[in-house]
């Protein structure tokens, strides 16, 4: 097992890729991640992910640059045209070339025969797309085998796509087995921005320097890493959504019978830990919350979480935001703040109302350069979009998995394949 990374040892631990230094006319390979939510006409519904490619495509113009991709999560009992019918990259095509302003051959599936005589056909600036990697089993099964067939057309390999890193896959660890193997820029400036938050201090306090964290979506059981690595990080934790409401319910102040057992008494466990750590880590829960609506358009209706109430909590209260925004009112300047999930559940309105009016206040408080905001996941990302406030944060991170992997402090397979890459090169 590798060390893993931190703030001072990325550029020494991992290679990073430098086109200064490459001979001319080389052909890279290049692992994206074009793996983006369509709207219904089928074009993007983001652009995000295709926007973060551009540092690459500018830093590879004088060489023959191979996207490769996956997309979607076809299942190995359809057949191939099933498969190509409703996962296929190729649609996507024109609005890459559109918004990249280059032009693209789809080369088609990387074992096809053919594809050495595509790729010699490029023309100077055009950019080569294979078919959906995980088209073939080899790919989520990491077979050297497959990633032969890709090695096979390029002279370097580049991983550009920080979303697919906590996978261990052929396109993102055996491939770096077989080829002088580098970290792209966008995958660069993400660690560069997200391992800053895994500093911990010898001796913590509730430092104004300190991150804080802003919770939502998901059960508890699945971000158990992530609360225990924050605790140690952060000098507050606050909590939202579905996990707040199963810490609630430990307590006796929600119904328990929805939640399993076991996802309350890990509740009971963490807030126990937050306790014993409370000198230097907060855990903020909701104060009052609003129930879930019966019907389309009903009103918002707020309720004291100070005792037992009956029915569910959709979103939490105006007193829970105060004290949220209070806390961040009372941060040092520059302190980092990082979201990852709603604290509502924001497609029924009205218990969209927290979460749009926190991504806002935040907004605002990065935009006057008080603090410097960091959000990651997919329901996250959506719910900047619906507050319209996507450009206003510090940093949006384009992993889901990926970046709460990386925040629990858990070590990435496919930055460990890039560093072992660079051992060998250096041995």
């Amino acid at each position: 097992m590798l060390a893993p990374l931190s703030p001072t040892d990325l550029h020494r631990q991992l290679p990073l890729f430098e086109p200064t230094n490459l001979a001319p006319h080389r052909c890279i390979l290049a692992r994206t991640d074009l793996n983006i939510p369509l709207a219904h006409n089928n074009s993007p519904a983001s652009f995000a992910r295709i926007d973060a490619l551009i540092p690459l495509l500018r830093q590879t113009k004088n060489h023959t640059l191979l996207l490769c991709s996956h997309f979607g999560r076809p299942q190995q009992t359809q057949t191939q045209s099933q498969k190509k019918a409703k996962l296929s990259l190729e649609p996507l095509v024109p609005f890459l070339e559109q918004r990249w302003q280059r032009k693209i051959l789809f080369l088609g599936d990387c074992q096809d025969p053919a594809i050495p005589e595509k790729i010699a056909s490029l023309k100077e600036h055009e950019l080569g797309l294979f078919e959906n990697l995980r088209f073939h089993i080899g790919e989520e099964q990491d077979d050297p085998a497959f990633a032969a067939s890709l090695q096979a057309h390029a002279d370097l390999y580049v991983n550009d796509a920080f979303s697919v890193c906590h996978r261990a896959h052929a396109s993102t660890s055996a491939i770096t087995s077989l080829l002088p193997s580098y970290a792209g820029p966008s995958l660069t400036q993400e660690l560069e921005t997200l391992l800053p938050l895994l500093e911990t201090q010898e001796h913590p306090t509730h430092s104004a320097q300190r991150s804080i964290a802003i919770l939502g979506g998901g059960k508890v059981s699945t971000k158990i890493d992530l609360l225990l690595s924050l605790m140690h990080r952060c000098s507050a934790v606050c909590l939202g959504g579905a996990m707040a409401n199963c810490f609630l319910a430990a307590r006796g102040t929600l119904p328990l019978d929805a939640f399993d057992e076991k996802e309350l008494q890990t509740a009971r466990r963490l807030e126990q830990q937050f306790q014993e750590h409370k000198e230097s880590c907060l855990l903020l829960l909701p104060v009052d919350g609003a129930r879930i609506p019966e019907r389309e358009k009903e009103e918002r209706i707020e309720v004291l979480l100070d005792r037992r109430i009956e029915g569910s909590i959709g979103d939490i209260g105006s007193k829970s935001c105060r004290a949220i925004e209070g806390l961040l009112d009372r941060a040092a300047h520059g302190t980092r703040v990082v979201v990852n999930g709603p604290v509502g559940i924001v497609e029924r309105p009205p218990c969209d109302v927290a979460t749009l009016r926190l991504l806002r206040f935040l907004a605002a408080k990065t935009e006057r350069g008080l603090l410097r905001t960091i959000a990651g996941g997919g329901d996250t990302l959506a719910a900047l979009e619906c507050a319209a406030v996507q450009h206003r944060f510090t940093h949006l991170s384009l992993g889901g998995g990926a970046f709460l992997a990386l925040l629990s402090g858990k070590t990435l397979p496919a930055l460990e394949a890039l560093q072992r890459n660079k051992q060998r090169a250096s041995s």
